[in-house]
């Protein structure tokens, strides 16, 4: 069987992939469409899918992977594969947290927390009101205060947004959605949504602000109230990407994001009434 390739770039790391099942690239290029397509001639992350045996057979730069006879499977190995082993490969030259980040008028907005905190859904609400799109799970800081792109597609495990409807989305012509299944470990099919916005922001941009969400629940009173900065250090530093100690994650999270940032805490029942009043304390970039 003929292979395919896609090559493409996260920040400074290249990444190449050749597969060889049809099945599992349609995944494949759905979970990339997003990143900026580039050409090397020795990337940094080599994976390869090819079939042995009757299985199928993930490696990245020689080492196995995973092995399945499901194409699905493979695709999500590989999802999982790519985001740690590009985090893995930053070192301290870019600090990975886990945040939402979006921009206007060449300024970043992140949305930092635990998961389920609701940074993406504040996020989708950005993407709705018009600002570009930089990632909803990765925001790659550098030591000058720049956040650098790495959009991977948005994406929910059930059929349905946590926040708007998919007509809502699919109206505002902003977005376009697809989708790939892949078992569980008892066998059973799961899908993932993948939501690609179509204004994606291809260069590192300046931070703006720095918003901690908590979202309370529907019908619940929204409040933006500033925190300071070393408060909110040691609630991120469990939330950078790489496996650094606590101690260390502080240090560079102090030395990566600019010292005036302004840091606040969202505490908010609806996307909506969060965008109003992001807006009256002049927190939304140009506008």
């Amino acid at each position: 069987m003929n292979s395919q390739q896609l090559s493409f770039r996260i920040g400074h790391i290249g990444i190449r992939v050749k597969c060889e099942d049809v099945a599992c690239l349609e995944a494949i290029h759905a979970l990339c469409a997003l990143y900026e397509p580039s050409e090397f001639a020795k990337p940094t992350l080599d994976f390869r899918i090819f079939s042995d045996a009757g299985k199928l057979v993930l490696i990245c730069n020689s080492d196995s992977i995973w092995k399945s006879d499901d194409a699905g499977e493979i695709a999500a190995a590989f999802e999982l594969s790519l985001y740690r082993k590009v985090a893995d490969s930053w070192g301290a030259q870019i600090l990975s947290l886990h945040a939402a980040a979006v921009a206007a008028c060449d300024r970043v907005i992140l949305f930092s927390g635990a998961s389920d905190s609701g940074k993406s859904s504040m996020a989708t609400k950005m993407l709705l009101e018009g600002f570009d799109y930089l990632s909803d799970e990765f925001a790659l800081l550098d030591n000058s205060g720049r956040v650098h792109p790495f959009p991977r597609p948005l994406q929910w495990g059930k059929q349905r947004h946590p926040a708007f409807t998919h007509k809502q989305m699919l109206a505002s012509n902003l977005f376009k959605k697809t989708s790939y299944s892949f078992p569980d470990h008892s066998g059973k099919i799961l899908t993932s949504l993948l939501w690609l916005p179509e204004r994606v922001e291809r260069k590192p941009l300046p931070a703006h602000a720095l918003i901690l969400p908590q979202f309370i629940g529907r019908g619940g009173k929204t409040l933006l109230e500033p925190i300071r900065r070393s408060q909110a250090l040691m609630e991120l530093a469990p939330e950078v990407h790489q496996q650094f100690p606590a101690t260390e994650s502080i240090r560079l999270l102090h030395e990566y994001l600019p010292d005036d940032l302004p840091i606040f805490r969202l505490r908010y029942g609806d996307s909506d009434s969060a965008w109003r009043i992001l807006k009256q304390e002049n927190l939304i970039p140009g506008r």
